[in-house]
């Protein structure tokens, strides 16, 4: 069925059962032109069975799924035939889409650096150069829509920020690509992000570019700060580091740009995970107690660093245990038993001040 109202994938009122045990319960997604939506969840909590209903390889008890041009899917576990070839896939592949020619095909073993393996049966590839080949296979004939289940498994840290470069090319020409991530630290790349454990109803919406500091950092231990920080930068397409060096100076770590995050104290490793979601400067910021292990002196200068990000018009959501604080804020809201109501505003709260 096709899509409507500007979109190119709806999916309204899924719900799909496995016996007695009830995986999703009226999920619903949207993606148009140009987006990159997320699809988040706890293992078990249906995220690829909800992309196997939408890539139509999985029937739903009852829902609608209504899709707009062609489709590309990317399951989690490569769909090959390990007697064939890496390029008898991708010949096999052209010939069903029909397409004249092995041009995208040849395009995108150049990006994912695999093309040395076009001869290789796909039996005798590693886990990593398996999932290359389900990705190329799934991208081979330029699709509107585009569904990929944890896309990236096994690849290396280069072809995993050259899978990004693939995905922004894509985003830019206008396809709409769904992913199911469970990496916090990717959350910030994404347009929307989908929660397949949120609310039976309810919505949420997100204008312009996202900011996440989860409250454990996410980093790679063998990496050094500033490798963190050019990686980063590069995802984001920085043209420079300026950002990266004004929060260093900002948080007085500097001093570790050489070391490796593993040898990091827990404070320095969370000024280092509060640079990474700041670095590309973003409209929306969540901030879960972004300022654990912090010394007195950084967390003042934290919330100097809120301070400028307010006053330029940035929407800050942070995530407090810590009553002092609450006189810092706008709006105090308290979650309890699924329920987020709000306490009181700055007019009503007191005035608590470093």
């Amino acid at each position: 069925m096709t899509a409507t109202n500007g979109t190119v994938l709806e999916a309204r009122d899924v719900h799909k059962a496995y016996g007695r045990h009830r995986v999703l319960n009226g999920a619903g997604l949207e993606a148009r032109p140009g987006q990159l939506v997320a699809v988040v969840g706890e293992n078990g909590s249906g995220k690829s069975t909800l992309l196997r209903i939408l890539a139509g390889t999985l029937a739903a008890d009852r829902g609608e799924v209504r899709i707009t041009g062609t489709l590309g899917y990317c399951p989690q576990d490569p769909v090959v035939n390990d007697n064939l070839t890496v390029g008898q896939h991708l010949r096999y592949f052209a010939a069903a889409h029909r397409l004249a020619s092995l041009r995208r095909a040849d395009e995108l073993m150049e990006l994912l650096r695999f093309g040395q393996f076009k001869d290789r049966a796909a039996g005798a590839l590693s886990g990593g150069t398996r999932q290359k080949l389900n990705l190329t296979l799934a991208l081979l004939h330029d699709p509107d829509v585009l569904l990929l289940d944890e896309p990236y498994q096994g690849f290396d840290w280069e072809t995993y920020l050259r899978f990004w470069d693939v995905a922004g090319d894509l985003r830019a020409r206008g396809k709409a690509i769904v992913i199911i991530t469970h990496l916090v630290i990717e959350q910030n790349r994404f347009d929307i992000l989908a929660d397949t454990l949120a609310a039976d109803r309810g919505e949420v919406q997100v204008t312009g570019t996202l900011g996440y500091c989860p409250q454990d950092p996410v980093v790679n231990d063998s990496l050094t700060v500033g490798q963190h920080l050019r990686y980063f930068a590069a995802a984001r397409r920085l043209a420079s580091l300026e950002r990266a060096d004004e929060l260093l100076g900002l948080l007085r770590f500097g001093q570790f740009r050489d070391q490796v995050a593993g040898a990091l104290s827990a404070g320095t490793r969370q000024k280092l995970n509060l640079t990474l979601a700041l670095l590309h400067d973003p409209d929306v910021l969540l901030l879960d107690e972004p300022y654990q292990g912090f010394d007195w002196e950084t967390y003042l200068r934290f919330w100097d660093v809120v301070g400028d990000l307010r006053g330029r018009g940035r929407a800050i959501v942070i995530i407090t245990h810590l009553v002092i604080e609450q006189g810092r804020f706008d709006v105090l809201t308290d979650l309890a038993d699924g329920r987020l109501t709000i306490r009181a505003t700055a007019a009503e709260g007191p005035d608590v001040r470093h």
